[in-house]
């Protein structure tokens, strides 16, 4: 486990037969607002230095959200495999797959 200061790594798998969109979610004003970081290929896989507390999107072509999730102090990872997704919940080492119309909320109270 690194300190909330240091870089962690966030890595997406995008397993999906077409792109997909990663944004970074700024959080620090009154209205979090999202920037395009990347496009991913199908079967393209990125690493991303980023730090403990930041939020990511990950959006398919036409825009809709796919998955968002929070790096922890241990990273983060995400398989996208459209229409489904997996992503280790908070701390949690388990996996969880699930299609992209369940909520965030229900993954992460399945993982507790």
């Amino acid at each position: 486990m690194v300190a909330q200061d240091q870089l962690v790594l966030l890595r997406v798998h995008n397993r999906a037969p077409s792109d997909v969109y990663l944004y970074y979610v700024d959080e620090s004003a009154e209205h979090a607002s999202a920037t395009l970081y990347t496009r991913l290929a199908p079967m393209e896989r990125l690493e991303q230095q980023t730090y403990p507390g930041h939020a990511w999107q990950i959006r398919d072509p036409d825009g809709t959200e796919l998955v968002h999730l929070r790096a922890t102090t241990d990273g983060a990872s995400v398989i996208v495999d459209h229409p489904f997704y997996a992503y280790h919940a908070n701390d949690a080492p388990l996996l969880v797959r699930a299609h992209r119309d369940v909520a965030r909320r229900a993954l992460d109270a399945a993982a507790a």
